[in-house]
């Protein structure tokens, strides 16, 4: 999942980038992917009434959410969490769950 979400949220500014520094092959692609994407966030921000600016942060925005979700799943295998100072169990491993 988060392998896709790079392909379809970063990846086409990458393309975009490379094209720009003299990879032509991948310029054209960039540029389509790119203007989907702008597509995408532009009507949405329209649809939620948010500044359509907004839409140029999408790819940062996908960056962090992607180091978000590693560092979670990193944390979670190794068998506790911390978070505030407090070390917490695995839910395996914390024994019988109340209404889970």
């Amino acid at each position: 999942m988060l392998g896709l979400y790079f392909l379809a949220f970063v990846a086409p500014y990458v393309s975009l980038l490379l094209g720009v520094l003299g990879v032509e092959a991948a310029l054209a692609p960039g540029l389509v992917g790119v203007g989907l994407n702008l597509i995408l966030r532009v009507a949405l921000a329209w649809r939620f009434e948010h500044s359509p600016r907004s839409a140029l942060a999408q790819p940062v925005a996908v960056l962090a959410l992607l180091g978000l979700a590693i560092n979670s799943y990193r944390w979670s295998s190794k068998g506790t969490i911390e978070w505030a100072g407090r070390i917490y169990p695995r839910r395996s491993l914390r024994g019988a769950t109340h209404g889970a």
